[in-house]
């Protein structure tokens, strides 16, 4: 299980992040309990596709970086097992316009997947969602004598 918040990130410097929950509870269903999960993994947008977005890391205990659009978290992901940290990218404000974007996270996957990330739910589970950016007001001042 996969909880992110905020959906709706304030940009205020030109980095945003949102905080990332990953979970694999144990979990007893019809008689089953929950196994490990492989190949736990976050898909970020592909910087081609998205250009104001770039420099994309996960930092929680360890700090991770994309290879090919893929944050590999765990090739094992525990039973029981939490991973917490900061999804976060560089943005350029110029380009930003409430432009919306997805984040993909997977696991039970035969390996990481391809990129570009195309999701797709025969290979592996699949979860997205859905982020909107919300620029905010500069205070720029200007402090000085007057001419």
């Amino acid at each position: 299980m996969v909880q992110a918040a905020p959906l709706n990130i304030p940009a205020f410097e030109n980095r945003i992040c949102t905080q990332l929950y990953i979970t694999n509870n144990l979990v007893l269903e019809d008689g089953i309990y929950s196994t490990q999960a492989a190949h736990v993994f976050i898909a970020v947008p592909d910087t081609l596709a998205l250009p104001y977005l770039n420099n994309w890391v996960f930092c929680g205990q360890d700090t991770i970086y994309p290879v090919g659009g893929i944050i590999p978290i765990d090739t094992v992901f525990a039973v029981d097992r939490i991973v917490t940290g900061l999804l976060c990218a560089s943005f350029v404000n110029c380009e930003l316009e409430n432009t919306p974007f997805t984040i993909y996270t997977g696991w039970n996957c035969a390996s990481y997947p391809d990129t570009p990330f195309v999701p797709d739910p025969s290979l592996c589970h699949v979860d997205s969602f859905g982020f909107d950016i919300s620029p905010q007001d500069v205070n720029l001042g200007n402090f000085g004598k007057a001419p």
